[in-house]
């Protein structure tokens, strides 16, 4: 891998380099930092524009000597972003190599920091018009690369190199021989334990309709339907008080029917800690309450403690977020 030697870079350099050497920008709004020779166009986390980039400095590349050609199989396991850019580098690197790209979902490799942006879209996927999937098919053909999707990893056999896979829609299970293995699985959103209860009783594969994640496009569209469903002002609550709760934030509202508020529970003392100091963040949420019209309320330095599931007489499931203050 490349040497992190930061050189130091004038401070009035040009808009375009053509030199081919490699560059560390970061984004100032979410802190994302991205390697390439040009400022980006595009934060892929947080979707600022090219003015949001300030140069940090050049790389020294410094390349491992040449050796003989991996040809054997290479199996990345996880289908997100990070996957998908690592059957590409492989594929460029190791042109004679066997690449297989093994995913839980249906979908191509896409990207989940869009989610947020497409609660108001139609169908996410149909011809890309939210902007998520990467590549089409094609693109993996063209490259060779093999995409087994709805497809689960059930364990890694290091001594054997076998991975189990198992069919999530016919649950029959395979075996994958392999050379060298990628684990690029990434995170779901946490759930302490015990944090949703039903009668007492954890449950950890929610039943309660009106309890979304965001995380998949299966969340996002079982998101639209459940704020689809409702006809009468309710009071919703978002667990987070980050960028891709905010993002999402005025569709939610928009979405809803008039006369509904939402709750932001936020861990620190003011949203977007990780990004802006305690005036931006200020000014941020005043120009969002404006936008939104005063139907949101921040519920700061708190942690959600329990959301309580019960059963009514009707056997209609209802349920109830405690939070605690820290």
């Amino acid at each position: 891998p490349p040497a992190l030697d930061i050189k130091t870079v004038p401070a009035n350099y040009p808009d375009k380099f053509d030199d081919g050497i490699m560059r560390r920008w970061q984004c100032l709004v979410c802190g994302e930092v991205i390697v390439s020779v040009n400022r980006p166009d595009i934060c892929n986390v947080c979707d600022a524009g090219a003015e949001a980039f300030v140069l940090l400095g050049e790389l020294e590349m410094v390349r491992a000597e040449d050796g003989p050609q991996f040809e054997g199989t290479l199996v990345v396991l996880g289908a997100g972003p990070a996957g998908a850019m690592a059957a590409q580098s492989a594929r460029e690197r190791c042109p004679g190599c066997k690449i297989i790209v093994v995913g839980a979902e249906a979908t191509l490799p896409y990207n989940r920091t869009k989610l947020s942006h497409a609660l108001q879209q139609g169908d996410l996927l149909s011809n890309n018009a939210a902007g998520l999937v990467l590549h089409d098919a094609e693109w993996y053909a063209e490259r060779n690369i093999e995409i087994r999707l709805n497809s689960r990893v059930g364990s890694v056999d290091t001594y054997a190199k076998t991975i189990s896979v198992t069919s999530t829609v016919d649950d029959t299970t395979q075996d994958i021989p392999y050379d060298r293995v990628i684990l690029c699985t990434g995170a779901n959103p946490f759930v302490s334990r015990g944090l949703i209860q039903l009668d007492g009783e954890e449950i950890k594969e929610p039943m309660v309709k009106n309890i979304s994640f965001m995380r998949t496009t299966l969340d996002m569209e079982g998101l639209r339907a459940t704020i689809g469903a409702v006809e009468t002002p309710v009071h919703a609550a978002m667990i987070g008080g980050g960028v891709l709760s905010l993002e999402a934030l005025p569709a939610l509202v928009d979405s809803l029917p008039k006369g509904s508020s939402v709750s932001i529970l936020q861990g620190s003392d003011h949203v977007l800690s990780a990004q802006l100091n305690h005036e931006y963040s200020a000014h941020f949420v005043k120009n969002l309450n404006e936008h939104v019209e005063g139907r949101v309320n921040f519920v700061l330095n708190s942690r959600a403690q329990r959301v309580e599931c019960v059963k009514d007489a009707n056997g209609d499931i209802r349920d109830i977020l405690y939070i605690a203050h820290i």
